[in-house]
């Protein structure tokens, strides 16, 4: 390829320390003007001094962005936001943790990669997407990892001025997955370089739609959105391109069926774990868990 520089966007769930009291309705109007209303500025103490608060990173849509005075007013907005809010590091905006409930974050990291060196190393094409997809989830969770122990200190100062409604737990009791969804970004200029036809085709031949592929060279289509390779044309910046923002929301619902299903499987093995047996016994043996259904 003329240009080896491909720029790629990690989207991965991960643990958060923070998250709300069981029956707390996130979408009441008074839990989310006292979110709103939380200052990130200053502290005040007990005698009304006011203390600059001091951050690592920054934290923005504070009680989400959804509309509060109408709903489901166009297909073209989303009428309510089911973050708590988003985090970002102070010194790269190219990565973003979108804060959900239930100690889920879902983490959208952007960076740029050269593949000359991976196209070095083999004359495969469908091996050289192998090692991308390698180098992207590598380069992904080294970010994420690099960055999460500035993200759980701001939670916990931020709790500290958060109403009571939130719980924040340090220990992570549950895997909120380990994978990492790869999005390859590109332009016209892009695809109208040597080779990168091949790479494309190679890059969706595994997917649910590798068709898609074709569709975006002939400038059919901007996206292509299945597990778990995508592609985006012509993306707008992390936090704002709406293709990856509803896959940063597909991944938030899988992981939460996912944690759920594991901790049904749990309750219902220690259910049958007792030497003496109880009236659940014949409930839960009544229960059918499936798999959660990918999301897209």
């Amino acid at each position: 390829m003329s240009n080896s520089l491909i720029t790629f966007r990690g989207i991965a769930p991960i643990y958060s320390p923070l998250s709300l009291h069981l029956g707390v309705d996130q979408f009441s109007k008074s839990f989310t003007q006292s979110l709103k209303a939380v200052s990130l500025q200053t502290a005040i103490d007990k005698n009304g001094v006011k203390t600059p608060l001091d951050w690592l990173g920054t934290l923005f849509h504070l009680g989400g962005k959804q509309d509060e005075t109408r709903q489901y007013q166009s297909t073209d907005k989303d009428s309510k936001d089911v973050r708590l809010m988003c985090w970002s590091p102070s010194d790269n905006n190219n990565i973003i943790f979108h804060v959900f409930t239930n100690h889920i974050a879902i983490a959208e990291v952007e960076f740029t990669l050269d593949i000359s060196t991976l196209h070095a190393k083999t004359n495969s094409i469908d091996e050289l997407v192998e090692l991308i997809e390698d180098k992207v989830q590598n380069l992904a969770k080294e970010q994420i990892d690099s960055h999460l122990a500035d993200f759980s200190r701001d939670l916990k100062q931020l709790k500290l001025y958060l109403p009571s409604d939130f719980i924040f737990s340090q220990a992570s009791d549950v895997e909120s997955g380990d994978w990492v969804a790869r999005t390859m970004l590109v332009n016209d200029e892009l695809l109208e370089q040597q080779d990168m036809a091949e790479l494309l085709t190679a890059w969706l031949k595994k997917t649910s739609r590798p068709q898609d592929a074709q569709d975006i060279l002939a400038n059919k289509k901007d996206y292509s959105m299945t597990w778990l390779n995508y592609v985006v044309k012509n993306p707008k910046p992390p936090g704002q391109d709406p293709s990856i923002q509803i896959m940063v929301l597909a991944q938030y619902y899988y992981v939460a069926q996912e944690n759920s299903n594991s901790a049904l499987r749990g309750a219902i093995e220690e259910a049958y774990s007792q030497t003496k047996k109880r009236k659940s016994d014949k409930v839960l043996s009544l229960i059918h868990i499936s798999e959660p259904t990918r999301p897209y």
